[in-house]
């Protein structure tokens, strides 16, 4: 690995029309997502060729997302950086497993995210605990109905309840929400992510919520 610098361009490198039709705006969308998977397959191939320059292709369509999910996991902005650094140079030693079963994007998910569970586990033996982060941990829009000006101004001390609800979560069970709620995966895809079954998410996710909804309740 001598000689891979990971310091791609962060950010989605597929381009959107300007135009101000619907349609237009649907089919540029359409046209980003194909020209980003020809990019990520084009790249792959090429590493598996031994084109060590493509592996920055890959991170550069997939640093912005991992950190983002490393972020909310870890929940220590002075582990993010070494750790997402850390998953792409594991992804790129192990490119050889990937059969492509899952979306690369998917797997690259799946290593950031046992990576962050272990390194959690690490500072907790440290004696590293969380609290300092609570202030700025992002919480789930658990009131979707009511209006958009209504669930802009959330009462400070409902947030404070949710926050404090979710670092009481196991780190299974406040990394279910945070894949479900903050990066949009699906059950299926986040069962995929965390090696467990679908049915396993839906029961880590229903407990989250019911949880989090019962800190919600009782600020009411």
């Amino acid at each position: 690995m001598d000689g891979l610098k990971l310091s791609g361009k962060k950010g989605d490198s597929s381009s959107y029309s300007d135009s101000s039709g619907d349609g237009l705006k649907r089919e540029s969308v359409v046209d980003g997502a194909d020209s980003r998977a020809a990019l990520e397959r084009d790249a792959l191939a090429r590493c598996r060729a031994g084109d060590r320059d493509a592996y920055r292709v890959l991170v550069s369509l997939h640093e912005r997302a991992i950190t983002s999910a490393v972020s909310r996991i870890l929940l220590n902005p002075q582990e993010v950086e070494d750790l997402v650094q850390e998953a792409f140079i594991q992804a790129y030693c192990k490119l050889s497993s990937f059969r492509g079963e899952s979306g690369f994007g998917t797997w690259l998910y799946r290593i950031a995210v046992n990576l962050s569970l272990r390194r959690l586990q690490q500072l907790r033996r440290r004696g590293w605990t969380p609290l300092d982060a609570m202030d700025s941990l992002e919480v789930p829009d658990l009131r979707p109905d009511s209006p958009q000006p209504e669930r802009e101004a959330m009462r400070e001390d409902e947030r404070r309840a949710l926050q404090q609800a979710l670092l009481q979560l196991s780190d299974a069970h406040r990394t279910v929400v945070s894949l479900h709620y903050f990066e949009d995966k699906s059950c299926p895809e986040i069962a995929e992510i965390m090696g467990c079954s679908v049915g396993t998410v839906w029961s880590r996710l229903h407990y989250a919520l019911k949880k989090l909804k019962g800190h919600l309740s009782d600020v009411g």
